[in-house]
């Protein structure tokens, strides 16, 4: 490299650094950036992904639509990313209950209340039936995702199976795709009720568990 062109190099560094936002910006554009995904899950769970606007999203939030886009260049990209992060948290979080051990019935309910109370609710909403509107690779990539969730359902369920906490007749498989759809569907009907808090959630867990585990003589 020529003298010439290490100088032009270093301009160039300097010029990227210069352009870098602080500690301070990057976080205040990260904190923007959850409050326009929260926006956006409710009004796409309210109107319907294919019913609502980026204008929507905006007005919501007090935004010019142009400032929005400047973080989101479309609904599809807000959807994207409110997927993968729902998706990669609620997967960290079974993965920790079930680390922790214990009795499954209990990892059970720890992880139904996860589910079900978390302020991510909308965005299960959305992950759950609207994910399919994404382009083809993000759709298989969020596939897997909902396939290790899954698969982290099904290891609680054959711990307590090892346990003898279930009824004999008890397919594992099935109560793992139960579990989670029963999440799901509670998931879109708990926000709407006065009282969606712990103790409705706790409802949903109790009448899972009745119909799991083993009956007592």
């Amino acid at each position: 490299m020529t003298a010439k062109a290490a100088r032009t190099a270093r301009r160039m560094e300097k010029t990227a650094a210069a352009r870098e936002p602080s500690p301070h910006v990057k976080q205040k554009q990260e904190r923007r950036r959850g409050e326009i995904l929260d926006a956006a899950a409710a009004v796409f769970s309210e109107r319907g992904y294919f019913n609502a606007t980026m204008k929507e999203i905006a007005e919501r939030l007090g935004m010019q639509p142009a400032s929005l886009y400047h973080y989101y260049p479309s609904k599809e990209a807000a959807l994207e990313d409110m997927c993968r992060i729902s998706a990669v948290e609620f997967c960290e979080r079974l993965r920790g209950i079930l680390a922790e051990g214990g009795p499954a019935a209990a990892m059970v309910r720890a992880g139904m209340l996860a589910h079900l109370t978390s302020e991510r609710r909308a965005y299960v909403e959305n992950f759950a039936f609207s994910r399919r509107n994404l382009p083809a690779g993000v759709v298989r990539e969020l596939n897997t995702l909902a396939r290790a969730y899954r698969q982290i359902w099904r290891k609680i369920f054959i711990h307590g199976a090892e346990r003898g906490e279930w009824r004999s007749d008890l397919d594992i498989d099935v109560a793992a795709d139960a579990v989670l759809a029963l999440c799901n569907s509670a998931a879109v009907t708990l926000p709407r009720r006065k009282n969606a808090e712990e103790d409705a959630a706790l409802k949903w867990v109790d009448l899972f568990l009745q119909g799991t585990q083993k009956r007592q003589s």
